[in-house]
């Protein structure tokens, strides 16, 4: 997970490096990302600002519901 806040004097970081498989699913996917917004609510949203949203590294699992977030 990469965090790239929207202010110029923060600096772009790695914040979680893990490897999967490539046996997950969708459903998997979502339920880290739930897991990442309960947590960043708690210890970094006061500090760094709301996440705008989840991106994708190109797989398909990860766009599906990247694009899904951003519609609703």
């Amino acid at each position: 997970m990469i965090v790239n806040p929207l202010h110029e004097k923060l600096p772009i970081l790695v914040f979680v490096v893990c490897c999967t498989c490539n046996c997950f699913n969708a459903n998997w996917v979502q339920q880290q990302w739930d897991v990442i917004n309960v947590l960043w609510k708690l210890e970094c949203q006061a500090i760094v600002g709301p996440i705008v949203g989840h991106a994708s590294d190109g797989d398909s699992r990860r766009c599906q519901l990247m694009l899904a977030n951003y519609t609703i």
